[in-house]
């Protein structure tokens, strides 16, 4: 580009080798300052071409030190949505610096103004394969500068994400709405708000970065996207990243998927699945020719206005109280591996923050271990319930034995008390079969409240006889001796109204004969009454 004005310094310095001699000391002054002119002015030009190049360089280096990393890794864990805000507005702010130093560049205006000494017309130089040749030199110092910027970003966000190194981003596992799920999410997420999607934005905010240079510095319009793009160097570290990205996706499937063996307690109604449980586990027994005419005798008796004392409002056949005891504790396992589990767990480059996790998880495992003490704990009471209140109904009506039945209290009493000896001859087998399941549904309700203090037997032996169970379970045992005694009472009751009952059915047999002959008489009567021609039959 200076070759015209090395021409002239050549022409300057001519006469000095051909013309000029010692002997003429006035021409050697005028020589040596002209050529001293127009060499300073081409080492100015040259210089400042020189200054531009470097100016250049130094602009990118800077950018390059690994201090100016413009993915600032935070010192310590931060949640995803803060780690994200904050590199964006890093980004912007220091993109924006970046814009203002590179537009003096893209234009080269400096060189331009150094030059305009060099060349007799600038306008005609800048057509000119000099013009071109060093446009496309400063283009290529330029796109070599800007390639290597991205790469390096993309490098150093590399190392940043490598997983052998401590996280610096959290992520928390919720419930939610019957899913377990992670905030942000992975992958899918949405509001489109993803981790995928914040390492996606990063790659492609350093990419962007081949957008800084709005005029491209040989075509005077463009960016260099396409050459990045085409760079071999970034698509490998592209690669890297993505592939990061997909094994991140991987290991927090794996992740989540660790979590099949607690995913029905979230996913299935309770009531629905302990239904199922009755319905698989339960075992009815197939009753005897006995049984079944005693079933049809009660089922003529009670019915849904005049329920069965004995089983109204109880589940009748439930699973044995091992399967129940199995059950309890497989959940209760389930919930000491809950409370076992880490507080975070780590996922490559990411913290994973279980504490609402475990949380709720406890809560769900809590309930569920309530919700089938309460069943043992209501269908026990009421069935002790039925059983005492039968008892006290029987007890009390035979205590008052009428001795005749002349009047109507007293008839009163021998047909309740007849009714009393009924309900016990049939209902005697349903009371003797449930206490034993009454018992079982009471040890393990016992068991199971205990538990809480096997650390300390001695407290659990001491507490044992205090607790609610161990009251209810004494009752039971009371019952079923008192049952027995109540039983013979009946039956000694029984034998005790005999003469009564035989009394009372003579008196029947009289009412019928008595009210047969009074149909025969009024029969009679309208025979002899009405019309010869009414007939009869």
């Amino acid at each position: 580009m200076v070759q015209n004005k090395l021409n002239k310094v050549e022409q300057q310095l001519k006469p000095g080798l051909e013309t000029i001699t010692w002997e003429n000391s006035a021409e050697i002054d005028k020589f040596t300052k002209s050529c001293h002119k127009i060499i300073s002015e081409l080492s100015d030009t040259v210089n400042k071409l020189k200054i531009f190049v470097g100016k250049i360089d130094s602009i990118f280096k800077e950018w390059l030190k690994p201090e100016n990393m413009l993915f600032q890794k935070p010192s310590q864990i931060n949640e995803a949505d803060a780690v994200s805000t904050r590199f964006i507005a890093y980004y912007d702010q220091e993109r924006s610096k970046m814009a203002n130093k590179v537009k003096d560049i893209s234009n080269l205006s400096e060189v331009q103004t150094a030059l305009k000494s060099a060349v007799n017309n600038l306008s005609s130089f800048k057509e000119t394969d000099e013009w071109k040749n060093y446009q496309h030199y400063i283009n290529k110092l330029v796109l070599d500068g800007s390639k290597e910027l991205i790469f390096q970003n993309l490098l150093h966000l590399s190392n940043c994400l490598d997983p052998s190194l401590p996280p610096f981003c959290s992520v928390k596992l919720l419930l939610e709405d019957r899913n377990i799920v992670f905030r942000p999410a992975f992958k899918d997420g949405e509001d489109g708000k993803t981790i995928k999607s914040m390492i996606l934005e990063w790659i492609n905010s350093f990419l962007n970065l081949s957008t800084l240079f709005r005029i491209r510095v040989d075509m005077g319009m463009g960016d260099y996207m396409i050459e990045v793009m085409e760079d071999f160097k970034i698509q490998e570290i592209v690669y890297r990243l993505y592939n990061e990205v997909n094994e991140l996706s991987k290991e927090s499937d794996s992740k989540m998927n660790s979590f099949g063996d607690f995913k029905m307690l979230w996913e299935k109604d309770f009531e629905e699945s302990f239904q199922q449980f009755l319905k698989d586990n339960t075992v009815v027994p197939t009753p005897t020719p006995e049984q079944l005419e005693r079933q049809e005798r009660i089922d003529k008796i009670f019915n849904e206005v005049n329920p069965n004392p004995i089983t109204k409002n109880i589940v009748e056949y439930t699973p044995s109280k091992e399967v129940f005891d199995d059950k309890i504790n497989e959940y209760k396992e389930k919930l000491k591996r809950v409370q076992n589990m880490a507080q975070t767990v780590k996922v490559r480059w990411i913290e994973v923050d279980f504490t609402e996790f475990k949380s709720e998880l406890t809560k769900i495992i809590e309930n569920w271990i309530e919700k089938y003490k309460l069943f043992f704990k209501k269908n026990s009471s009421v069935k002790l319930e039925n059983i005492k209140n039968f008892m006290d109904r029987v007890e009390n009506d035979n205590i008052n034995k009428p001795k005749d039945t002349t009047n109507e209290e007293d008839k009163k009493k021998f047909f309740g008390l007849l009714e009393n000896i009924r309900d016990m001859d049939l209902l005697y087998p349903k009371i003797i079969e449930l206490i034993p399941s009454i018992k079982g549904e009471l040890e393990i309700l016992k068991k199971h409240t205990n538990t809480e203090n096997e650390d300390d037997p001695y407290n659990i032996e001491e507490k044992d006889t205090d607790s609610e169970e161990q009251r209810l379970i004494h009752q039971t045992e009371d019952i079923e001796k008192n049952i027995v005694e109540l039983k013979k009472k009946v039956e000694t009751a029984n034998e005790d109204i005999s003469e009564l009952i035989d009394k009372e059915k003579e008196n029947f047999r009289e009412l019928k004969k008595n009210f047969e002959q009074n149909v025969e008489d009024f029969r009679k009567e309208f025979l002899n009454r009405a019309p010869k021609t009414l007939e009869i039959r």
